[in-house]
C-alpha cells in the first residue's frame, strides 16, 4: 500500500467517529430480557426447547435486529451453542417477543433440573451512514443477555 493510501485510511479512521456524531446516528440500544424456556417437543434422541425474550426498544428510531449467538447449558453438563438470526426490525417505543430454539438430549430436561442462557444480540442503525460503518465493520454493535432458572415442565406443547 502507498503512503498515501494508507495515510487516507487512517483519516477516514479519525473521520468515522466524528461522521457518526454529525450525521444523526444516535440509535438507542435494545434490551432483551429473557423471560420463559419452553419445552416444546420431546423425541427419543432430542428435545426441542423454545428461548423466549422481551426485546424492547425504547428509542425514537426503528432497531435492525440481525443475529443472536447464545449458549444454554443445563446442570447435567449438557449445552447447546447456537446462531439464530433475528431479521427483525424493532419498531420505537415498542416490546416484541421472540424466540430462539435450542436442542438438548431428553434426559436433560428432568423437573427441576437448573438452566442458563448466555448470549448477544448483533443489530445495527437502519440510517444510512450506520449501515455504511456496519458493513465496512467499524461499528458492531451488540446487547448481552442472560437468564438461569429450572425446567418447569417436560412435556411439549
Amino acid at each position: 500500500m502507498s503512503p498515501r493510501g494508507s495515510a487516507g485510511v487512517a483519516s477516514f479512521a479519525l473521520l468515522a467517529p466524528a461522521l457518526v456524531l454529525t450525521t444523526g446516528c444516535s440509535l438507542g440500544r435494545p434490551t432483551v430480557a429473557p423471560t420463559g424456556f419452553r419445552v416444546k417437543s420431546v423425541g427419543t434422541d432430542a428435545a426441542e426447547v423454545a428461548l423466549d425474550l422481551d426485546l424492547v426498544n425504547a428509542g425514537a428510531n426503528e432497531i435492525e435486529l440481525l443475529q443472536y449467538d447464545y449458549t444454554l447449558r443445563l446442570d447435567d453438563g449438557s449445552s447447546y451453542s447456537g446462531r439464530w438470526a433475528a431479521l427483525l426490525a424493532l419498531p420505537p417505543e415498542t416490546t416484541t417477543r421472540a424466540s430462539i430454539p435450542a436442542i438438548v438430549p431428553p434426559s436433560a430436561l428432568r423437573q427441576g433440573r437448573e438452566w442458563t442462557l448466555d448470549g448477544t444480540l448483533r443489530y445495527r442503525d437502519p440510517q444510512s451512514v450506520g449501515r455504511i460503518l456496519y458493513e465496512i465493520g467499524i461499528v458492531r454493535p451488540q446487547v448481552g443477555f442472560q437468564a438461569a432458572g429450572r425446567v418447569e415442565s417436560t412435556g411439549g406443547s
